[in-house]
């Protein structure tokens, strides 16, 4: 930030603070600048100054605003974050904000799921919250990678035959209600859970479904 002595009257001056980089805004100016073209209404925001001034003189220290961010600067490998620590409602709500893409005008929706409110990320600094909103992604994402590589299963030829595709829609329901029937739990109480335990049922679930189709082959070829 850079502090400026503004005459606001004959004797009386007011300081004012000018951010020089994206990483000292807060998460609410940042958003209230993306549709912004007056300098005026611009050098308002950053600053929260009302007074009217001549911002000719200031312009030279907002030149920084016309390079796009670049998430990737805000990175921060020391930041460890663990999706499957989450409740299974709370990964799945994470999932519903992510896949509407724009991470930075979700990013106090995705940063509050995990804790604080909506309001603190937007009051927050970006120097703050890009590097927390990135780890959250990131784990997020790894979180997919390992659910593609060990939950994923191809449908059987008469799964397939009976409309097994149909199911689709209803995405992580289909889990919900499934294991609420089975451990006689209400819908509320599995989305409760903590995500761990549920990827390690339905990852038992996969592998005695594999064995049971592989063992099933083996008796095929033994009986022949």
């Amino acid at each position: 930030m850079i502090p400026f002595k503004v005459k606001i009257a004959r004797f009386k001056k007011e300081t004012i603070h000018l951010p020089t980089s994206w990483g000292e805004l807060t998460l609410e100016q940042f958003l209230k600048i993306q549709n912004v073209n007056d300098p005026a209404l611009m050098f308002q925001i950053l600053t929260g100054c009302n007074l009217n001034l001549n911002i000719e003189s200031f312009l030279p220290y907002m030149d920084w605003v016309s390079i796009p961010i670049t998430l990737e600067d805000f990175k921060d490998e020391s930041i460890e974050f663990d999706i499957f620590n989450f409740s299974y409602g709370d990964r799945i709500r994470m999932e519903q904000i992510i896949n509407k893409g724009d991470l930075l005008n979700h990013a106090a929706d995705i940063c509050a799921i995990y804790k604080h409110s909506k309001q603190y990320y937007l009051k927050s600094k970006l120097s703050i919250v890009l590097p927390f909103l990135l780890a959250v992604v990131d784990s997020f994402n790894k979180c997919i990678e390992k659910e593609n590589k060990l939950l994923s299963r191809q449908p059987t030829f008469e799964e397939k035959a009976a409309g097994i595709d149909t199911f689709k829609e209803l995405s992580h329901f289909n889990t919900i209600d499934m294991l609420a029937r089975e451990y006689n739990y209400t819908h509320l109480q599995i989305e409760k859970l903590e995500y761990n335990y549920i990827f390690l049922i339905l990852r038992r679930k996969q592998l005695i479904a594999n064995f049971e189709i592989k063992h099933r082959d083996a008796l095929k070829q033994v009986q022949k």
